[in-house]
């Protein structure tokens, strides 16, 4: 099992709706695939996180990579795990910055992350979260 978290920048501002289109595109295509992850936008900047099998994952993000809704990816970590770490998050319902959670994403995004081995990871997305405004 392989996780990877990333960010990037958005390459234009996105809607609620745009980012919910996305995220049930994505969600589609990871629950096939077996792609369980994190992800949060907060209008200008994406906050991912991806974990699957290696070749799924690779796959992933190539695709992911060429997006054109996005430049500037960033890994931040890219590593192995034992079990699965976002098992319970199918990436279907991402935080945004005028969904009504965003007034408590910091206490969304922790209970969210509470279960990351990686404590570098956990605080990329609190940190993200507490920033989110």
């Amino acid at each position: 099992m392989h996780q990877i978290v990333f960010t990037s920048r958005a390459a234009r501002s996105l809607s609620s709706d745009d980012v919910a289109r996305l995220c049930d595109q994505a969600a589609l295509r990871n629950a096939v695939e077996e792609i369980t992850g994190l992800f949060l936008y907060d209008g200008a900047r994406f906050l991912s996180a991806l974990e699957g099998e290696v070749k799924v994952l690779e796959n992933t993000f190539a695709r992911i990579m060429s997006d054109q809704r996005h430049f500037g990816i960033e890994i931040l970590s890219s590593r192995e795990v034992r079990n699965r770490e976002f098992a319970r998050l199918p990436m279907s319902c991402p935080l945004t910055n005028d969904d009504p959670r965003s007034t408590n994403a910091v206490e969304v995004v922790k209970s969210s992350v509470a279960g990351l081995s990686d404590i570098k990871a956990r605080a990329y997305f609190i940190g993200f979260a507490k920033l989110f405004r």
